[in-house]
């Protein structure tokens, strides 16, 4: 294969959308029958009790966790597979940045704002709306 068909088959295999310009939903399609969706999220904290991986660099101080989650997304119309959700632990204590969903079926730009906005509710927020700072995280003010 050369270099420019090689390069096609990539792109037809990734989608990117943005929303409020800083939140990113990528879709990989890994086979004919299986996307990979990976969500950008925040939160201050961790809204889990444990993680179930966690790989470590600095002596253990800085780590990525990961937690498997069971039986969640019932407001997307595929089929979920599997859902991680990525954390980053510090000494400060572990911030949520990701959520990645395993779908077999087809997906579409409506099934990346559902799992955008399920991604943020599956870590316990709204999400953001209008403002791409305004999470509404049980932590902020104001709620």
């Amino acid at each position: 294969m050369d270099k420019n068909a090689e390069e096609e088959s990539i792109y037809e295999k990734v989608s990117e959308y943005w929303f409020l310009d800083h939140y990113r939903v990528l879709f990989v399609k890994v086979d004919e029958k299986t996307t990979m969706a990976s969500v950008d999220v925040y939160r201050r904290k961790w809204p889990f009790n444990n993680y179930d991986e966690e790989i470590c660099v600095s002596d253990n101080k800085y780590c990525i966790v990961y937690k498997n989650i069971d039986n969640h997304g019932e407001n997307i119309d595929a089929n979920i597979e599997k859902i991680v959700v990525t954390g980053i632990k510090t000494p400060e204590g572990i911030e949520t940045v990701n959520v990645r969903w395993i779908i077999t079926g087809n997906i579409s730009f409506k099934d990346a704002e559902k799992l955008f906005y399920e991604s943020w509710k599956l870590i316990g927020c709204k999400g953001p709306r209008n403002d791409p700072w305004h999470t509404y995280c049980p932590e902020d003010s104001g709620l």
